[in-house]
């Protein structure tokens, strides 16, 4: 099992709520929450190019998570996924802190991006860990626009008019698909899972100005090729909190999600798999081990356990929540084969 170190990143719309929330605070915004901070993103695990992870404790300490690979190969990914995408790891997770609305955006699909060259298309997924009352996020359109209804209404910029915002509460899911508009507002703290992918298309920026006064460039006429215009308000996922069971939240060819929330101690068969398991402490704190190592995680720790653990150990500390994710083989393959 290894975790990470973080990588902040400040940004327009960010704040101090990622250090209070990883400390243990709860609620919005967290009363001890680090003034002018401004880190929008933590990226917890991540393979791109310029934001690589780097193993944070243990005999692997200092290695990037593309060093990682290379070096235990099989071991971390499984055999498939490692003949699929070798060194390369397929997915993030990134810790969003939403102090101001982010842009009005969407990611292209896996076909866009293989036609500019692209590695991947952007699909992604949102758990709400933290809302400010009043908290709203969009994802999708209200009604089926044509291109020329979009482009008359970013002109004007009147695209919010057409945007389908919902209300926000901690513990909330969204999937976000590539070619669906959204945006996260302000007021809320989300765990992000996502494809490995930094493309996204702004339409709107609300007319903010950077540090230097120059307006945040947008990408209108991309984002008309990426945008499917049919979408409208699907991308809250409806399930039931059931306690020491594994709830299934998504299951993607570009990635899984379960949720587990446990106040007992708790232990994970993963004998049958031969895959990867990303696993988010999205509440509360636990001792977590898998038989090669063991971490004492708090809120918002992230960690990989490797392919080859059969099992996952948790020990909470009152009532804790898990958010685990992977990337299934058998639904990868099906979509590469056209199956799905």
């Amino acid at each position: 099992m290894w975790r990470f170190k973080p990588i902040e990143k400040p940004t327009i719309w960010g704040g101090g709520n990622i250090a209070a929330y990883k400390a243990g605070a709860k609620g919005w915004p967290a009363a001890d929450a680090p003034l002018c901070r401004h880190i929008g993103e933590s990226l917890e695990l991540s393979s791109m190019a310029g934001c690589m992870s780097v193993v944070d404790g243990g005999p692997d300490s200092g290695l990037t998570l593309a060093e990682l690979i290379g070096l235990h190969g099989t071991r971390i990914m499984g055999k498939s996924l490692y003949a699929r995408f070798g060194n390369n790891f397929p997915i993030m997770v990134k810790l969003l802190d939403a102090s101001d609305d982010l842009s009005v955006q969407v990611h292209p699909d896996d076909c866009m991006a293989a036609k500019r060259k692209l590695p991947h298309g952007k699909n992604e997924m949102w758990y709400i860990v933290g809302a400010a009352p009043g908290a709203r996020l969009c994802a999708g359109f209200t009604r089926e626009l044509s291109p020329e209804d979009y482009m008359g209404l970013v002109k004007e910029d009147r695209i919010t008019e057409a945007l389908d915002y919902t209300p926000v509460h901690e513990g909330d899911a969204y999937y976000i698909p590539a070619g669906t508009v959204h945006a996260l507002g302000r007021g809320c703290l989300a765990v992000e899972i996502q494809q490995t992918s930094d493309v996204t298309y702004r339409i709107f920026d609300f007319n903010r100005q950077d540090a230097q006064g120059n307006m945040r460039e947008l990408h209108t006429h991309l984002a008309m090729e990426a945008l499917c215009f049919g979408t409208k308000g699907e991308g809250r996922i409806n399930y039931s909190d059931q306690p020491g069971m594994i709830t299934e939240l998504l299951a993607t060819p570009a990635f899984s999600v379960n949720r587990l929330r446990i106040t007992s101690p708790y232990k994970r068969d993963y004998s049958a798999t031969d895959y990867f398991k990303i696993i988010v402490l999205a509440q509360g704190a636990a001792a977590l081990s898998d038989g090669s190592g063991s971490i004492d995680a708090a809120q918002g720790t992230v960690c990989l356990v490797g392919a080859d653990s059969p099992w996952l150990s948790v020990e909470p500390a009152g009532e804790c929540v898990l958010i685990e994710t992977y990337v299934d083989p058998g639904l990868l393959l099906n979509k590469e084969n056209n199956i799905l």
